[in-house]
């Protein structure tokens, strides 16, 4: 049975404050420091139960949006997919609804990790417009203008 860190072998970072929060980003490093992954497009999608986290904030760098989030974990290996059914809200510009989904593969220590994601959204590009607002998880606040040619 995997046990989490103690206090004794938890980072530099920790040991001083034992609820400092640890950084991570994500796996692959196709872009820098990040590994940007594409949205996923499934018409038949509908939103799901998924675990627990915290939507710290969201940014676009280009055809990049940068999604801050904090989980608890640090004894197993968590993924992140970004979801849409690829339908648009009717508004100028267009806007859509994208899910951000979490697998904690049933860690349950208690580590506070706060992750940095990146996601293409180059394939989700509003036809005929060149402006499209990108709601995640339908959080107040959490939503930016992604600006494209």
């Amino acid at each position: 049975m995997a046990c989490c860190k103690n206090k004794s072998t938890t980072s530099a970072a920790n040991a001083d404050n034992n609820t400092a929060p640890k950084e991570e980003m994500n796996a692959d490093d196709s872009k820098g420091d990040l590994g940007v992954v594409p949205v996923v497009v499934d018409p038949s999608y509908r939103p799901r139960v998924t675990d627990g986290f915290k939507l710290e904030s969201i940014q676009c760098d280009g055809d990049v949006l940068l999604v801050n989030i904090q989980y608890s974990g640090g004894c197993k290996d968590h993924s992140f997919e970004l979801i849409t059914n690829g339908i648009y809200l009717k508004s100028m510009p267009p806007q859509l609804m994208l899910t951000l989904e979490h697998q904690n593969n049933g860690d349950v220590c208690r580590e506070l990790i706060n992750k940095t994601l990146a996601f293409n959204v180059s394939g989700i590009q509003y036809k005929g417009s060149n402006e499209l607002w990108l709601k995640v998880n339908g959080e107040k606040g959490k939503e930016v203008l992604y600006t494209y040619k």
